[in-house]
């Protein structure tokens, strides 16, 4: 049988391979094209790269040379899963476990930003549901809903959680040590107990090479303790990453909201002067009014003033009043006048004293 040992981490490319049991989407797609006829996959493995993953579980899933068959002999979890589910048969070892759970991913940026990565992480999930969909004797939304739920299937729960697959019955132990390089610790939120114990193994043996027919060797054992202390160190690293970002943020929106409350200030201040300028404007308009109306009464006054001087002038001239007589009808007349109480009454006052004026003139 031709077989195919997924081992270790999925990654996109030989960019992001760190250990030789990482498996890159070339890795497949060149030792798919070199096999005739049935295949197996042997996996445990945690997943890794959705891309990466869904590579090859298309890769498996587009073979047309034979049946594709996934042995889980420990652990498929994540987007090895998903490459299970790839094949036309899972066989599930005694005390393996099955994981499906929601893609995420770590983002940065603004709200925007954040919607349209949630909406690509949906997306994500659809795809991944429909290769689950030919597994799982359950539609869509239970799908779903197991995802939601990081769900852990053991092989004797497959039944209950509708996994349509058979019992790996292993002829020798090479199967359990291929299954005990495995660690849950550093991933996973909810992997149950029974997981957690069965896969804390570090044993040293290194697997057997496994017959790839194109002379390449099987990934080699990897010391997991060293692989557990890189991933750590790498979560470290984008966790720092991620509270410096975080930093970084929080220093320029305090510096965004300091020239905020500076212009809001500035402004408040422009306003305040505007006003004061406005209420000085008003003052300065109604003394000048006040200016106004005044001067307009004075030379109201000093017009009749003027038509009085020229009416005594006239009856001086033409003899009819003397100096005298002038001054004490002038006289008279400026009393009555100072003596009205409103305008209609001055001018009453002034239309008479016309008309004796104007009788002793003729």
């Amino acid at each position: 049988m031709n077989t195919f040992n997924l081992l270790g981490d999925i990654v996109q490319d030989d960019s992001g391979r760190w250990f030789e049991s990482d498996v890159v989407p070339a890795m497949v797609i060149g030792w798919l094209a070199k096999q005739e006829g049935d295949v197996e996959i042997n996996i445990n493995s945690l997943g890794g790269s959705v891309t990466g993953g869904l590579a090859i579980a298309n890769a498996f899933k587009g073979y047309s040379k034979g049946k594709v068959t996934a042995n889980v002999l420990g652990i498929a979890a994540s987007m090895a899963s998903v490459v299970a589910c790839a094949a036309d048969e899972i066989r599930m070892g005694k005390g393996a476990f099955m994981m499906v759970h929601n893609p995420w991913t770590i983002a940065l940026g603004d709200a925007n930003d954040l919607r349209k990565e949630a909406e690509t992480l949906d997306q994500i999930k659809a795809s991944i549901i429909a290769f689950y969909q030919s597994k799982f004797d359950c539609g869509p939304e239970k799908l779903s809903e197991i995802m939601d739920a990081e769900t852990w299937i053991a092989d004797t729960d497959a039944e209950t959680y509708g996994l349509k697959c058979t019992a790996l019955a292993a002829e020798d132990d090479a199967f359990g040590k291929l299954a005990a390089k495995c660690d849950t610790r550093m991933l996973f939120a909810k992997a149950p107990e029974a997981a957690a114990a069965f896969y804390a193994h570090k044993d040293k043996t290194p697997a057997p090479a496994a017959d790839q027919k194109n002379g390449a060797q099987a990934p080699a054992a990897e010391d997991w303790e060293a692989r557990y202390k890189g991933a750590s160190r790498k979560i470290t690293e984008l966790q720092d990453a991620l509270a410096k970002a975080g930093e970084t943020s929080a220093a320029a929106l305090a510096d965004a909201e300091t020239k905020h409350k500076a212009a809001i200030k500035d402004l408040n201040d422009q306003l305040s002067a505007a006003r004061g300028d406005l209420e000085k404007a008003k003052a300065d308009l109604s003394s000048a009014v006040t200016r106004a109306e005044k001067a307009e009464k004075d030379l109201a006054d000093k017009g009749e003033q003027l038509d009085r001087l020229n009416k005594a002038h006239a009856l001086l001239t033409g003899g009819v009043l003397t100096p005298g007589d002038g001054n004490s009808a002038e006289t008279e007349y400026q009393s009555e006048l100072s003596a009205a109480k409103s305008a209609e009454q001055r001018e009453e006052i002034r239309r008479k004293h016309y008309a004796k004026t104007s009788k002793k003139t003729k």
